[in-house]
């Protein structure tokens, strides 16, 4: 099972990245991470209104591949680890 981690869920660049995310077939769940809950949370994404920099992200993040700014990351060596 892939799932992958987007922080800044509610951004407008998320908004053209999310869809790419929900019809990629090699990836079963994203987990949405936003100050602020997206337009829309069906299909893959499962969001979490925190911020970034919440100590308790560690736990949430732990094995997630992670899409953001820079793209999405399937390098396992370049997992997230918050904290």
């Amino acid at each position: 099972m892939t799932r992958v981690a987007m922080t800044g869920s509610a951004s407008r660049f998320a908004q053209v990245l999310l869809p790419l995310l929900q019809q990629d077939a090699e990836i079963d769940a994203i987990v949405g991470i936003d100050v602020t809950p997206p337009a829309g949370t069906a299909g893959k994404l499962h969001f979490h209104q925190r911020d970034v920099r919440a100590p308790e992200l560690q736990e949430l993040l732990a094995g997630e591949h992670h899409a953001g700014a820079s793209g999405l990351c399937r390098d396992p060596a370049l997992r997230v680890a918050a904290g």
